[in-house]
């Protein structure tokens, strides 16, 4: 389980890197909206969809239009159904809770990362565990 997990951290360096640059835009974005640091951090942890924070972002104002960012955050994200389905061998026998957070961790460059991978040869949980690692320091180091 450790070797695959550095051969996902490996494998995700040159993900990471852009991970970073999108982070910094969004901060940017984050900044002119005046949101706080701790607010993006609750927004990160409740929405996990790059596209879906700029689309929260952009949405943000005094008085939050909170059910039309819902909307919009589920019509983004449906395509996490399609991911999660090419995803499902790599979370056979594991249980609903553990499978939903790995699915909450899911970002479209991990999950491609993960996917060429496997096309090339069997990987594991530890392989793609590491590949969210790199979208997690994203999603929390973008304020």
């Amino acid at each position: 389980m450790k070797s695959e997990s550095i051969a996902g951290a490996k494998a995700n360096l040159p993900v990471a890197a852009s991970a970073m640059a999108y982070g910094s835009v969004l901060g940017v974005l984050t900044a002119q909206k005046d949101l706080s640091w701790l607010d993006m951090v609750y927004m990160n942890s409740a929405v996990f969809a790059g596209a879906a924070q700029f689309v929260m972002v952009d949405m943000w104002s005094g008085q939050l239009p909170v059910i039309e960012m819902a909307l919009a955050v589920l019509v983004i994200n449906l395509r996490y159904l399609l991911i999660g389905a090419s995803l499902e061998q790599l979370f056979v026998g594991r249980s609903l809770l553990h499978k939903m957070y790995m699915m909450h961790l899911v970002a479209d460059e991990n999950w491609a990362v993960t996917i060429a991978e496997q096309r090339k040869r069997s990987v594991t949980v530890g392989f793609f565990s590491a590949a969210a690692s790199f979208s997690i320091c994203h999603g929390v180091a973008a304020p």
